[in-house]
């Protein structure tokens, strides 16, 4: 992550000699400063006691091109999970919404067939979760039922609703009518239900 420090953007901040700095990049503001990196991130978090908001944006897979091909990979698998250690960054959840919207859909970069597979069958056989994956008589009931034509990601949201006060990133999706977790409906229409058949696997 220190890597992408220079790409953060100032987002929502709370002390007015912070706002000139919004939707700046640090890396910019430290060069017009003539600080460095570490001192701007610093003085302009302590000002805002801790809160400030700093954006990762079009930084990640910004070469959408390029992602493409590395999406369909045979030596890659699709997927981004980083235990949530940088929610106060950006959201990785909605990846796999974004690829149904924009790679499929929007571009033709991938079949939906292809897509599916990359994130179900083909994630479970090489990891070796042989009771899903597919459908199938005797395999676990997950299922995901969308709309190939609706399915879309909304735009990343700065919320607080974390323990201890604190912030993260959210992403929310559009066109599922459906979420089903080994045979009961855990999400209806984007309300979630009072099923919770989930299980560590």
């Amino acid at each position: 992550m220190s890597s992408a420090l220079p790409f953060l953007r100032v987002g929502h901040v709370h002390a007015e000699q912070n706002r000139a700095y919004r939707g700046r990049i640090l890396a910019e503001i430290a060069q017009t400063e003539r600080k460095e990196l570490g001192d701007v991130i610093l003085d302009i978090a302590l000002a805002d006691d801790l809160d400030t908001e700093f954006q990762l944006k079009d930084a990640l897979n910004a070469d959408k091109p390029s992602a493409a091909k590395l999406l369909d990979h045979p030596l890659l698998h699709f997927g981004a999970s980083d235990a949530g250690a940088h929610i106060t960054q950006f959201c990785g959840t909605g990846d796999t919404t974004h690829l149904l919207e924009h790679y499929v859909r929007k571009t033709g970069q991938m079949t939906l067939e292809r897509a599916v597979h990359r994130m179900t069958g083909e994630l479970a056989r090489d990891w070796g979760f042989h009771d899903r994956g597919v459908i199938a008589a005797g395999k676990a009931a997950d299922l995901v039922l969308f709309d190939p034509a609706r399915v879309a990601c909304a735009n990343e949201e700065f919320v607080n609703d974390f323990p201890g006060e604190a912030n993260r990133y959210v992403r929310r999706g559009s066109g599922y009518a459906a979420v089903i977790v080994n045979g009961e409906i855990v999400l209806r229409d984007g309300a979630y239900t009072e099923a919770r058949p989930g299980r560590v696997v």
